[in-house]
């Protein structure tokens, strides 16, 4: 039996949608629309899935993790692969490179180093549960949290355990480490400062909910976004609110630091900066999907990315510096190294670009 095409009816659907169209860009706010300047691409670097993980860098090489099960090391110049090494679930946080090892963490609960060079391997150490989030390493340590709620101190060479504290929910965003201390945000609503030579507990202040991004530390300030919609500022010697701001959404990601402003998202799609210092309100971005994963300052601009695709360069007074749209989400937070951009997305791929346009050769 043949097909019958009403194409009267196909012609006004067809018009409805282009009016429904034009009428939505019509009333956009007039910051999301694309960039006319052209964003500074350098090359693209494909997995076989999706690339959620923040990246880490040293001596000219991208470390990165993808949905593929694997960590991947790659030419910084070039995106050229140089080695991969294969666990066995998704490979998502941000690395934490050491002296001359890389250490990152795999959903399949391992926490492994491998020589930085070649990806040989060096250790491996069991969780009891996915390590999702960004390690930390000092001096002869590296620091890891699980979804097991326990943050891990492991020697660097050898991946002994040195001390473990629990916490009372996993922990998805991983841990930072300032000075001595481990700042840890755990989905019980506490996040945590932790001394890093003996993993005692030096204060923990509960927020009005989840925390699934990083918290960021300056100087006495740790700064942490939470999916009661605010965004904390707690003194970092023993947890006290400094202050607090209301972000209008929930938000699951880190934020970022740059000329005195701290930079949230939310899953509004918003990206507001703030007075680091009083908490007042400075700037307001809106990209056109929500934002997982945080933003992240380089030389001066903010970069982040958004479910709408995009990876956005918005100057430190909030005006869009260029926009760049991959083939699907950019659901991790941007990684910055000697003045270069590295997005991860949906679309399989590591999408590297100049920091500034004015820095291509």
């Amino acid at each position: 039996m043949g097909l019958t095409i009403d194409r009267g009816r196909l012609t006004v659907s067809l018009l409805g949608a282009l009016m429904a169209a034009l009428l939505a860009t019509a009333c956009a706010p007039l910051r999301s629309l694309p960039a006319e300047k052209e964003a500074p691409f350098l090359w693209e670097h494909a997995t076989k899935d999706y690339v959620r993980g923040h990246a880490a860098s040293a001596q000219g090489i991208i470390f990165f993790g993808s949905d593929d099960n694997a960590l991947h090391a790659i030419a910084a110049d070039s995106g050229v692969a140089l080695w991969s090494v294969v666990t066995h679930d998704n490979v998502t946080g941000r690395p934490a490179v050491t002296l001359n090892s890389v250490c990152f963490g795999s959903w399949d609960g391992t926490i492994r180093c491998v020589d930085q060079v070649t990806g040989e391997a060096l250790w491996v150490h069991q969780a009891k549960g996915p390590v999702s989030g960004a390690l930390a390493a000092q001096d002869e340590t590296v620091y890891a949290g699980s979804h097991d709620g326990w943050v891990y101190a492991l020697t660097r060479d050898t991946g002994q355990l040195r001390w473990r504290v629990c916490t009372g929910g996993l922990l998805h965003a991983g841990v930072v480490l300032a000075g001595n201390a481990l700042y840890a945000s755990s989905l019980d609503s506490y996040l945590y400062a932790i001394d890093a030579s003996d993993g005692s507990v030096l204060w923990r202040h509960r927020l009005g909910g989840g925390a699934y991004g990083l918290p960021l530390v300056s100087e006495s300030v740790v700064f942490s976004a939470s999916t009661d919609r605010f965004l904390y500022a707690l003194n970092a010697r023993d947890g006290s609110v400094l202050w607090k701001r209301d972000l209008g959404a929930a938000s699951e990601v880190g934020v970022a630091l740059v000329d005195g402003l701290v930079i949230a998202g939310a899953n509004d799609g918003g990206v507001q900066a703030y007075s680091a210092m009083s908490g007042r309100p400075v700037w307001r971005y809106q990209t056109r999907g929500p934002i997982r994963g945080g933003p992240v300052s380089c030389e001066g601009s903010v970069f982040v990315g958004s479910d709408d695709h995009g990876v956005y360069a918005i100057s430190s007074e909030g005006q869009l510096e260029w926009r760049y749209v991959t083939g699907g989400q950019v659901l991790g937070a941007p990684g910055c190294a000697a003045g270069r951009i590295y997005a991860g997305s949906t679309d399989g791929a590591l999408h590297a670009f100049l920091v500034s346009k004015e820095l291509a050769p």
